[in-house]
């Protein structure tokens, strides 16, 4: 007997059954046969594929129209139900409040259909917790003299936690806390927690940076023995195996930030005629990385470093990172190289992978370059004379590359970023835009096209690896896309990802270009690792694999192993049942450090830009609306791209609703309206960095053509 005999009988039966007709259906008649049932009933019930009814009867979860998921809260009190990955085509589930018995964000819970609203949205109720997905919160503290509250500072967390006296750990009020719960809520009563640790005050940068870690578990960090352990590697023997090629020879170069300190790749090009042969060569990390050691298993932990603007969290001690297995100039470092002959239609003629040794002759940035490109600069030009032919051929590469890639129906955003700068006290000097110049584009299209060649033939070789891949957007909201840019004269079905290019280049340099990216991009759906191979939809590409970055991305080095293992031919069918049991916890342990490590180094740098702003209320800017709801409307300011909330109460001169199917607010008496993509002139009425809220108040509707 076992959970899927339990779940067959159910399934047979077509109806709930109360325990002992399971047990009769089972045959059951020994009293540990019974216990083992219960024992396995609760699992079920547990892990939500089946539900106890009030008749205390047993049925499938699905039989019942439930659904297992995470509840995803809204600030303003709904929240939806996101279905875990086995209900494939089942939207997101709407519960609005009173349907969330004691729900917590992020809670995994089993919600009931009750019905599908007039958009075919299906709409539930909670009607079981199956697991909490806090245990910890960060938030202010607020003290009375019997109790204390903390008002948690993620806003999808609606309830305040009850701090009884003797749990203050000394915190006084206003102080930003860590607060462990100890009882969740109930209908009655609020959630009871205890403070295990005062961060500092909330005007602190050094207090707001701690609780993005801390919510987005953040290590800032290493452990002693990790660190250690690192430092023995200086001492281990770095003898050239006769199993490695020695490629010292190759004028090797990299590229990167200015102010990068690691580097994962570098490369070099000869020009054979009208072909091209490139070299990528990857810092073989898995030479010092052994799996299962200290090193590796804090790694996977980490997942992946994390950028912010004045600071980065690697992913592996600096030892490595930045000395052993960091491509540095002038020094003899252990590679995998991808050698890839492409002819002038931009085809691979044929391709070798290896492991190898090589050296790094130069060290250029993409700022160089891009002036060079931009204004012939003579110091430049002398400086990056030994390379300068090298760059000219790759760049002749890197456009070949990239005509056939978007000729393929591969997707480009241009989605312009910011670059913070600081002054001698640390706080924010300046917000600049960062612009992308063919350095930068040279440098994705040579990875994009090494691991794609990787990914190639790994598969070609039935070799499982963690793929990264792309699901296809869901078509309703393309749907809708295409009614929108209908409005703007722009008519489209978005079938295909050359559709979706297509509009992208046709609305290039207009005034709403930015806001039909940004629409586009939230269509999509997250690129994840799993060894499941569905393909990669926006790079429109059938193998894709990430292998270029393993000083700072743990599913690069996974691959990295696998590969060494298919260089020297040591694939048995042991190791790829292995494989086949290893890869989908890790993909999903890598997907999910990586979308924490995003959500940080995004909610960092809007952090960082409020307090830009804590001095400009009164002041004026022009911007884009990017958002409307039904409480008003966000503006992007230009330049410095921060954004803001318009709310409902600071539009005095009508009464507005918010129209969904034309993504605005009219006014019910002048007719007025605020669209998406807008242009309008607003002034700052009020930040608040530690709630990381900034309001403005609209002053007029602009005709600008920007």
């Amino acid at each position: 007997m076992n959970e899927k005999i339990i779940l067959k009988v159910l399934k047979s039966a077509g109806k709930p059954l109360k325990f002992n007709e399971i047990s009769d259906r089972l045959m059951l008649t020994h009293k540990k046969e019974r216990t083992k049932l219960k024992r396995l009933l609760k699992s079920l019930s547990k892990n939500g594929k089946i539900h106890i009814t009030k008749n205390h009867t047993y049925c499938l979860s699905e039989e019942a129209n439930l659904v297992k998921g995470k509840i995803d809260f809204n600030p303003h009190g709904f929240a939806f139900l996101i279905p875990d990955d086995s209900y494939k085509d089942l939207p997101d589930i709407f519960l609005k409040p009173g349907t969330l018995l004691e729900a917590l964000n992020n809670d995994t819970a089993l919600v009931r259909i009750d019905r599908f609203r007039q958009n075919g949205k299906p709409e539930g109720t909670v009607v079981k917790i199956l697991e909490r997905g806090l245990e910890q919160v960060v938030g202010v503290f607020q003290k009375n003299k019997d109790f204390g509250f903390v008002t948690p500072l993620d806003k999808k967390i609606i309830r305040d936690f009850y701090i009884p006296k003797d749990k203050f750990k000394k915190a006084r009020n206003n102080d930003v806390v860590i607060v462990k719960i100890l009882k969740y809520p109930t209908k009655s009563y609020n959630p009871v927690g205890e403070i295990i640790k005062v961060l500092g005050k909330e005007n602190q940068t050094k207090t707001l940076l701690s609780t993005v870690n801390i919510k987005y578990g953040i290590k800032d960090k290493f452990d002693k023995k990790v660190t250690l352990a690192a430092k023995e590697l200086l001492n281990k023997k770095n003898g050239i195996s006769k199993a490695r090629k020695d490629i010292r020879n190759i004028k090797f170069f990299t590229i990167d930030g200015a102010k990068a300190r690691d580097f994962d790749d570098a490369v070099a090009i000869v020009k054979e005629g009208e072909h091209f042969r490139l070299y990528v060569s990857i810092a073989d990390v898995e030479y010092f990385v052994k799996e299962n050691s200290v090193i590796d298993k804090e790694a996977y932990n980490r997942g992946t470093s994390v950028y912010y603007p004045d600071k980065v969290f690697p992913m592996l001690p600096e030892t490595l990172s930045n000395n052993l297995c960091s491509l540095n100039p002038f020094e003899d470092k252990f590679t995998f190289t991808v050698e890839m002959l492409i002819d002038k239609s931009g085809n691979i003629i044929n391709y070798s992978i290896y492991k190898s040794v090589m050296k790094s002759f130069f060290r250029a940035t993409y700022e160089e370059i891009g002036k060079i490109l931009a204004d012939n600069s003579e110091d430049l030009r002398k400086k990056y004379e030994p390379i300068l032919p090298e760059i000219f051929n790759m760049l002749e590469l890197m456009e070949i590359l990239r005509k056939k890639r978007f000729e393929k129906g591969s997707i480009d955003f241009n989605l312009p970023e910011v670059e913070i700068e600081f002054d001698e006290n640390g706080k924010v000097a300046e917000i600049k835009k960062v612009v992308r110049n063919k350095a930068h584009i040279l440098i994705e299209e040579f990875m994009l096209l090494a691991n794609e060649t990787v990914a190639n033939h790994l598969a070609s070789k039935d070799i499982p690896l963690l793929y990264r891949v792309h699901e296809p957007p869901d078509m309703e909201k393309l749907e809708n896309i295409s009614n929108f840019l209908a409005k703007f004269g722009i008519y489209s079905k978005l079938n295909t990802p050359k559709d979706i290019q297509k509009v992208l280049n046709e609305v290039s340099d207009k005034p709403f270009e930015k806001l039909v990216n940004y629409l586009f991009l939230r269509s999509m759906k997250q690129a994840v690792y799993q060894p499941d191979n569905i393909g990669h939809y926006a790079l429109a590409k059938d193998n894709y694999t990430h292998f270029t970055s393993p000083i700072r991305r743990y599913p690069d080095l996974i691959n990295h192993r696998i590969l060494r293992r298919a260089i020297n031919k040591k694939i048995t069918p042991g190791y790829i049942e292995k494989l086949h049991k290893k890869l989908p916890e890790i993909g999903i342990q890598c997907s999910t450090k990586e979308r924490n490590a995003a959500d940080a180094e995004r909610e960092i740098v809007d952090i960082f830009k409020l307090q830009y702003m804590e001095n400009k209320v009164g002041l004026i800017f022009d911007g884009t609306i990017t958002g409307v709801n039904s409480f008003g409307f966000f503006v992007e300011i230009d330049d410095i791209l921060v954004e803001g909330l318009v709310p409902m109460r600071n539009l005095t001169d009508d009464y507005y609703t918010y129209v969904e199917t034309d993504y605005l607010i009219r006014g019910k008496r002048r007719g007025n309206f605020f669209r998406l993509g807008d242009r309008v002139k607003v002034e700052v009425e009020k930040v608040d960095t530690l709630k990381q809220h900034l309001d403005f108040i609209v002053i007029e509707k602009l005709n600008d053509n920007k």
